[in-house]
């Protein structure tokens, strides 16, 4: 019924439906409302109810800053609650979230994590503590990791094209597979690091340390050559000279 319209009669309603007694409760219904709205404290009560709509929009907005530092909050409560534990505790999504938000991550305590497959590209986590977590196959794409902790990190088949590395401590950790396109190394100490089928291919190699003491295997250097170090020796092949062995 379209605003201020005036109700049917009970002639014409008992005309149009078939049981207008079964109906008659909504026959008054309608002239109820039709009468209260031609009383002015109804008319207020509408507006109020649609101010307050309004009201709630514009607190919504005006909260959101205020909502998103919780959200933060939460966030870096779990990390911490979580702290030294080998399983993954929902760090993976906090940390997902933190970063889709901007968050500065330096000094993250994730030494020991399960971060297994972790997506974290263009990451801002200088002095971050990931000793020993397991990041196989994480992405953390472009990510500073400025003097980070990664020793004895698992970080095989990890995409960690263009990371910065500079000055962290890589002793130990695991890259066999993994992608270092580009990566920054000035500094990093990558002693007793394992580099087997590792691609180094264009990455920054200025006064890194303790390279000599890395292990390669078809390992690719900055300068893209192939540095087989550190490959098994392949078998011997057969000498075609010797006699085989009598079959019985």
């Amino acid at each position: 019924m379209a605003e201020r319209e005036r109700p049917m009669s009970w002639e014409d309603w008992k005309w149009l439906h078939r049981w207008p007694r079964l109906t008659s409760f909504e026959w008054a219904l309608e002239w109820l409302v039709y009468w209260c709205r031609g009383l002015a404290i109804f008319e207020v009560l509408e507006f109020v109810g649609r101010a307050s709509v309004l009201v709630v929009v514009i607190l919504w907005f005006w909260e959101a800053g205020d909502r998103e530092k919780q959200k933060h909050y939460r966030a870096w409560e779990l990390i911490n609650s979580a702290r030294g534990s080998t399983g993954d505790g929902g760090r993976r999504d906090a940390l997902r979230d933190l970063n889709e938000d901007k968050v500065n991550l330096s000094s993250a305590p994730l030494a020991r994590a399960f971060l297994r497959e972790l997506q974290l590209q263009n990451a801002d986590m200088p002095w971050a503590r990931l000793s020993r977590a397991n990041l196989y196959r994480a992405d953390l794409t472009g990510t500073d990791l400025f003097e980070a902790d990664l020793s004895g990190a698992f970080l095989a088949e990890a995409n960690l094209s263009k990371v910065n590395l500079s000055g962290a401590d890589l002793r130990g950790a695991q890259f066999d597979g993994a992608n270092l396109t580009g990566a920054y190394l000035s500094n990093a100490d990558l002693f007793d690091a394992d580099l087997r089928w590792a691609d180094l291919s264009g990455a920054d190699p200025a006064n890194i340390r303790n390279l000599d003491s890395a292990k390669f295997c078809k390992t690719t250097m900055p300068d893209r050559s192939i540095n087989n170090r550190d490959c098994p020796p392949e078998p011997a092949p057969p000498n075609p000279s010797e006699t085989p062995p009598a079959l019985n």
